[in-house]
């Protein structure tokens, strides 16, 4: 496509996914068209970029592909790459700052210059915040909500990614940790541009105070939201089955964070029973620390009631930023945690008598009915004629005596009467059984899983049990 990076295309390609026009992508067309998944092939083993990967059969995570190269080449790698896909992707770029523009315009208007605190932000006589101290609290509100929703657009781009990383991780190109590192370091770029977009653009207009350190502390505050926002959004994109389900997933855990940040229900009026909820809401301590820090630097009339009001009275600044920034560590080391790959709950390994299997809870099968039975079956299915019945003649059907109780469907078998359209096969082999009537036993040689449903059933409909 016009916007996607040339790199991830070739993968793409590589893997079978596209050939550019329909073509067939076995066939060499020549240097005029897109290069087949075989002729990628060929030049990449003749690169210098060429590396084989050993896998020992014995080690116990075999599964998994080892990268050749290191972790920190391999981060050097995915970052540059990282940051030119980011590059290439004007359409996801162009929208993110043509967003950020339009509500940061759209919000300054709406609360064009309701910023100045310059007279009382509280009602005596209703005991009631005033219009200018609650306008002041709604669009600092606001950009918390804004910094939060702003992530959801990421999702589906985040959740492609994550396929490729996944299908790329596993053929052993890198491991997890690199992958995690330039994601987390990779967007960040594109956030912090378009966030001083948004806040720039809405503090002047709102007319917030002209306080240096005021202006610093609101855009660090609320991109401390944009970064845990977006690494939630992350953290869904990898553990949800598809990005529709971390789409649903995402409204739920906004509202359910921003409706105890202090603003839709105050702090002292949650119930009992949710009294921890606004403890783990980040943009709560968000909201909080741009409140304080607003008002007590203008110092309006009153601001000491409306902080009481909200339960802000009894705060720092800087108590915002102490734990907005390890929220924001402790949600990216969940998206590692979720990239790491699955475990397998069943393993095979080879002791020195026998093949053993191994359960999905991980300890051997210890159950001596179970060993019985499957050594019964396996001994049954490659067996060949009793030892008594050796001497007998018998038929062109290797494996079966001739003077055994026959059936009807086996005397259709020998005289090789069954049509042509007939679901058994004249040449294969049956063996009389006291429970299940005559039962196809596969290869003489022994050969397994053989037997099918249908057998059982046509035995079953045409036999009798003896």
């Amino acid at each position: 496509e016009k916007d996607s990076n040339p790199a991830d295309f070739i993968c793409e390609v590589a893997g079978g996914m596209v050939c550019g026009g329909g073509l067939d992508p076995n066939v060499s067309y020549g240097e005029s068209h897109v290069k087949t998944p075989r002729e990628l092939e060929k030049l990449f083993k003749s690169s210098s970029y060429y590396k084989p990967v050993t896998i020992d059969p014995n080690s116990s995570d075999s599964a998994m592909p080892k990268s050749p190269n290191n972790t920190w080449t391999q981060f050097k790698t995915l970052l540059s790459r990282g940051i030119l896909t980011n590059k290439r992707n004007k359409a996801y770029r162009n929208s993110q700052i043509v967003k950020n523009i339009i509500v940061g315009i759209l919000a300054g208007v709406i609360f064009y210059q309701q910023g100045s605190l310059n007279s009382s932000v509280w009602n005596t006589q209703t005991d009631f915040p005033e219009s200018a101290g609650y306008n002041v609290v709604s669009i600092l509100y606001f950009a918390i909500l804004y910094s939060i929703t702003g992530n959801l657009q990421a999702i589906p781009m985040l959740f492609q990614q994550k396929l490729m990383f996944v299908r790329e991780r596993e053929s052993g190109a890198y491991t997890t940790l690199p992958y995690w590192m330039c994601n987390s370091l990779v967007n960040l770029p594109l956030i912090i541009g378009t966030h001083i977009l948004f806040t720039n653009l809405t503090y002047w207009l709102v007319g917030l105070p002209a306080d240096p350190v005021t202006v610093a502390y609101m855009f660090l505050n609320t991109l401390f939201v944009n970064l845990i926002s977006f690494y939630f959004s992350q953290l869904l994109a990898a553990r949800c089955s598809s990005s529709q389900v971390a789409l649903a997933v995402f409204p739920i855990l906004f509202m359910f964070l921003s409706n105890f940040a202090g603003f839709t229900i105050l702090l002292d009026n949650v119930q009992t029973q949710w009294k921890w909820a606004p403890y783990v809401s980040f943009p709560r301590w968000a909201y909080e620390g741009l409140v304080f820090v607003v008002f007590d630097q203008k110092k309006p009339e009153n601001y000491h009631t409306l902080l009481e009001y909200f339960g802000f009275d009894d705060w720092k600044a800087m108590y915002s930023i102490y734990i907005l920034a390890p929220y924001a560590v402790l949600v990216n080391l969940l998206v590692l945690w979720a990239l790491m790959p699955a475990k397998s709950q069943v393993r095979f390994f080879k002791s020195k008598s026998e093949d053993k299997v191994v359960n999905g809870r991980g300890d051997q099968r210890s159950d001596s009915r179970s060993s019985s039975l499957a050594m019964n079956m396996e001994s049954f299915a490659n067996a060949g004629p009793p030892s008594s019945l050796a001497s007998r003649p018998t038929s062109q059907h290797q494996g079966r005596p001739t003077d055994l109780p026959t059936s009807p469907l086996l005397e259709r078998v020998e005289n090789d009467t069954i049509p042509e359209d007939s679901e058994v096969e004249p040449t294969q082999p049956l063996l009389k059984s006291p429970l299940s009537g005559d039962l196809p036993i596969g290869n003489p040689e022994g050969r397994r899983g053989s037997w099918s449903v249908d057998d059982f059933k046509r035995n079953s409909e045409n036999d009798t049990i003896p």
